[in-house]
């Protein structure tokens, strides 16, 4: 019976006009201590951090698409390739460039090559930090 009781106290109450009381809703007492921004911001962060679930084999997930899920694969890959077309044809207009920009093609061919290899380098950094902190932060 006792179990009862804290059941049905816990329970929404209503007044005699109908609208219900809930008895969460008591005015805040001014006297209380209120959080410090810095105590709330700490308490926050620690929310940030995803947990580090287990990434399922990119295969077996493969082998699990129909025929509709290969055909819309596929044409995100060409749509992706076509996009990595664009930049590099960049390096079939190195002379041009060079003269554009009163640079040598060593100069040119140079910073296409440091763009090339820092890609790699931020996407591995920002992948990683996208997958543990969310896009959000990481971006």
């Amino acid at each position: 019976m006792a179990s009862l009781e804290t059941a049905v106290g816990s329970l929404p109450m209503t007044d005699d006009k109908g609208p219900r009381i809930d008895s969460s809703s008591e005015p805040i007492d001014p006297t209380e201590e209120r959080m410090s921004i810095a105590r709330y911001a700490a308490t926050r962060i620690t929310t940030l951090k995803p947990a580090r679930d287990k990434v399922s084999n990119p295969f077996k997930l493969l082998a699990m698409l129909n025929t509709q899920q290969w055909l819309f694969f596929l044409v995100a890959f060409f749509g992706w390739t076509w996009d990595a077309f664009d930049f590099f044809t960049v390096s079939l207009t190195v002379s041009d460039l060079a003269e554009t920009f009163n640079k040598t093609n060593t100069d040119i061919t140079w910073g296409i090559t440091l763009v090339l290899m820092f890609r790699s380098v931020g996407s591995a950094i920002f992948g990683i930090a996208a997958d543990r902190y969310g896009r959000k932060w990481s971006v």
